[in-house]
């Protein structure tokens, strides 16, 4: 089910999120930047804006995790919350990893390696086949 809320094409399976045209992307080239973050930030409607996570595979979160704005602070980081789970972010924004994404090195003109969402406006749409069944109690003779 993940991968195809992710990726499906909507044939037999949900379509996913990155197949379908956002309003708005950010194209980047080689490895993910400050800048291209924000930009993405920038084009996230403030409508939007709250609850939204970003999502990608570990191999792109670990190769912009490094980086560090004008200042030297760090972009990404990872720590341990208060619940004891690592906790990763990006400007402070929750990051959300998935198998179902390429990594940002040798990805492909055109392919999706990332995206900032609020997984709360994803509807998943399922018809589990139901049975219905009578039950029939018979009464014992007691003696």
């Amino acid at each position: 089910i993940e991968q195809a809320i992710v990726s499906g094409d909507g044939n037999g399976k949900p379509k996913g999120i990155v197949t379908e045209t956002p309003a708005a992307s950010v194209a980047v080239s080689g490895a993910l930047t400050y800048e291209d973050v924000i930009e993405a930030e920038g084009a996230l409607p403030l409508a939007y804006e709250a609850g939204a996570v970003y999502v990608m595979s570990k191999k792109t979160f670990v190769g912009f995790a490094g980086q560090v704005d004008q200042t030297g602070q760090p972009i990404a980081r990872v720590d341990q919350g208060v619940t004891g789970k690592l906790e990763r972010t990006i400007l402070g924004r929750r990051v959300i990893l998935t198998d179902y994404l390429p990594g940002i090195e040798g990805a492909g003109t055109n392919t999706v390696v990332g995206f900032l969402f609020n997984m709360k406006d994803y509807v998943l749409n399922t018809n589990y086949k139901t049975n219905m069944m009578k039950l029939k109690l018979k009464q014992k003779a007691m003696l």
